[in-house]
């Protein structure tokens, strides 16, 4: 009976700290923001007394400033309803409120006053008299207000050493249990170590499995897909591009010396079903690659797999030869020319034509020569 009813115990204690703390913390938020709230009404009423005694002088100075008015209304506005967008709650306090009431009532009566006055520049005792009046009034509200957010504090004040005196009970409780988990944590702290020795042995296994990458001759690397922050770079990639330290590097900076993503990164078009193969001329090292990617999960990141396959050398034979094979057959076109056309300028003018679009010149020439004389006899432009 004693065992069921300590694990009973054990069972809700973590229970009950939670709710315990939730409320505390719900409680606690809920009396700071209406202290807030209260100190900004505060604020605000303080504001508008302010306000108005400047906006009076300046009018009595013959300065208009109908923006002021604006903000003045709108901060009434949100004393007497709330105003979310500037954070004004409503006080809920009767006088409060009824005084607000009546200070709405008079700023309407000065906001006449004050248009009567920039049209005639009469009536200047009579507009001074309302800002006085109202300058009262809203001192009034101010220390209503105060009264009103110190028993608020009072009254939060009462209520915090009611919920330490609830969490001191709480915590009695959490001794209980941790006392009674403390097998249990020992039976957590074998199996750590034992995930920890499991993890070791992963790590082990990670490192001999790099050691062919290490030992490749091919540049091979890894970069996550989401941020490009290179993950791995073999050794023959590190040695090619002069890597020494991969913490922060991009792959885009360190193999392509870009300063943002490249243009023709081949992420979105990669899986991890399928092998992804393209070329590319890389203008750090000035050289040109078959590139093979594939998408791989990498210690729980998701990432890019490369490996480069040098074919700089292949490229330059294969150019060459279509260089040779294109310089051929315009020799053949050349001959063929010459051959069937029997007009001989034309046909002439018909090789120049070839030579000079295969040289990329502006122009082209046939001259004849005779004893010290030298004519033009065809010509390409």
């Amino acid at each position: 009976m004693k065992k069921i009813l300590s694990n009973h115990l054990v069972g809700i204690i973590p229970l009950l700290l939670c709710i315990a703390i939730i409320t505390i913390g719900f409680l606690s938020m809920d009396s700071n923001a209406k202290l807030q709230g209260n100190a900004r009404i505060i604020n605000y009423t303080g504001i508008i007394r302010g306000a108005t005694q400047r906006l009076i002088k300046q009018e009595l100075n013959h300065e208009p400033n109908d923006a002021l008015i604006d903000e003045l209304d709108r901060t009434l506005h949100g004393l007497l309803s709330g105003d979310e967008e500037a954070h004004i709650t409503r006080l809920d306090q009767m006088e409060y409120q009824e005084l607000l009431a009546e200070m709405e009532k008079e700023w309407a009566d000065i906001k006449k006053e004050i248009l009567q006055y920039r049209s005639s520049g009469n009536n200047k005792n009579r507009l001074y008299a309302l800002s006085e009046h109202y300058f009262a009034m809203a001192d009034e509200a101010v220390d209503i207000a105060e009264v009103y957010t110190e028993e608020i504090v009072q009254q939060s004040r009462t209520f915090l050493i009611i919920v330490i005196c609830a969490f001191l009970v709480v915590v009695m409780m959490v001794t209980i249990f941790t006392y009674q988990q403390e097998k249990r944590r020992r039976r957590l702290l074998e199996a750590e170590a034992e995930n920890r020795r499991k993890s070791e042995q992963l790590a082990r296994q990670s490192q001999q499995m790099l050691m062919p990458i290490n030992e490749m001759t091919e540049l091979m690397y890894i970069s996550d897909i989401h941020t490009y922050d290179l993950l791995f770079v073999n050794d023959a990639g590190k040695k090619l591009f002069d890597i020494k330290e991969l913490t922060g590097l991009k792959c885009y900076k360190a193999l392509q010396g870009f300063d943002k993503p490249c243009d023709f990164c081949p992420n979105a078009k990669l899986s991890k079903d399928e092998t992804y193969t393209w070329e590319h001329s890389n203008p750090v090292i000035h050289g040109h690659y078959l590139l093979k990617n594939r998408l791989i999960d990498w210690e729980g990141r998701e990432a890019r797999m490369e490996i480069a396959f040098d074919i700089t050398e292949s490229l330059q034979k294969k150019k060459e030869l279509e260089k040779r094979i294109k310089r051929d057959n315009i020799l053949i076109d050349c001959i063929r020319e010459l051959y069937q056309n029997h007009h001989t300028v034309d046909a002439m003018n018909h090789v120049l034509k070839l030579i000079g679009e295969v040289f990329e010149a502006e122009r082209a020439y046939v001259f004849y020569m005779e004893n010290d004389e030298m004519s033009n006899i065809a010509e390409w432009c």
